[in-house]
């Protein structure tokens, strides 16, 4: 009865090796599946990953706010990032009143890597709403200013380079 129950197990430890190793395998195709969407910009030391429109983490509260739906993958008009300045641990744009015209800002997805440039820089009202030119493929990254209690820091970047990035990175 022994040698029949140890047939057994040795059948059986192959199997689940198979069968845990798939698993193992099926998810990091599903990790790399992601549209992960980093954002850089050199000048004040920022590296941040950005959520998409639909993820939980896209939340200005937690991390920096897509604020539309926008495919990085076409480029087809701007996009609006937010974030909060200050003293806390989500104040990802805090050093954003550093940046001056053209300061580099880049942003990398799965396929690509872009880079814009500072183009504009201007204070808005703080009303929660934002009116901004669609059709330009650049970005908008909003925060609140640190100067005055009811304005808002805008810094627009228009694109200046796009990178398609290789298949082997």
């Amino acid at each position: 009865m022994k040698s029949i129950f140890s047939y057994f197990i040795y059948l059986l430890i192959p199997v689940l090796l198979i069968t845990s190793h798939s698993n193992i395998v099926e998810s990091k195709k599903t990790d790399k599946s992601r549209n992960e969407i980093i954002i850089y910009i050199p000048k004040i030391n920022l590296k941040k990953n950005i959520y998409s429109f639909n993820d939980q983490k896209n939340d200005v509260n937690k991390n920096i706010f897509l604020a539309i739906n926008y495919d990085f993958n076409t480029l087809k008009g701007s996009t609006i990032l937010a974030a909060h300045s200050g003293n806390s641990e989500v104040s990802y744009f805090d050093d954003l009143d550093k940046l001056g015209l053209n300061d580099e800002i880049i942003i990398e997805t799965n396929n690509k890597i872009i880079s814009y440039e500072v183009d504009k820089i201007y204070l808005i009202n703080k009303t929660g709403k934002f009116n901004y030119q669609d059709y330009d493929k650049g970005v908008y990254l909003i925060t609140c200013s640190k100067k005055y209690k009811k304005k808002q820091l805008v810094i627009y970047a228009k694109s200046r380079k796009i990178i398609k990035k290789s298949a082997f990175f």
